[in-house]
């Protein structure tokens, strides 16, 4: 009886230390990359061409997307806002910095409204 009572007792061990490890992994991974962090907002490039001037970027509806398929010039990039919240219709604000690698290619077409 203490030989099963002591099997038993280490199989409940290892599940613990295996759910407390899996517990802990959620929280210690990287979040996924298409979730977004917070204050970052995807704006298009009014250009086409490459560029972090925040006045050559207008923001749009985040539903719908504006580009057309053209790999010359560059559609949209991200922007973090920080806790600021984007306007339809106006560029990036000053304090707003562009994220690294989040430039789309294509040619940006206004929304008909």
């Amino acid at each position: 009886m203490k030989t099963s009572l002591k099997n038993f007792t280490k199989v409940l061990l290892g599940v613990a230390v295996l759910g407390g490890a899996a517990m802990t992994q959620s929280f210690t991974q990287k979040p996924k990359a298409d979730k977004k962090l917070a204050g970052v907002h995807r704006f298009y490039n009014k250009t086409g061409i490459p560029s972090t001037n925040p006045a050559d970027f207008i923001y749009q509806d985040e539903e719908n997307l504006l580009c057309q398929e053209n790999q010359e010039k560059d559609c949209s990039a991200e922007w973090n806002l920080g806790t600021a919240n984007p306007v339809v219709g106006q560029a990036p604000p000053s304090t707003a910095t562009i994220v690294p690698n989040s430039a789309e290619k294509g040619e940006y077409q206004e929304p008909m409204n």
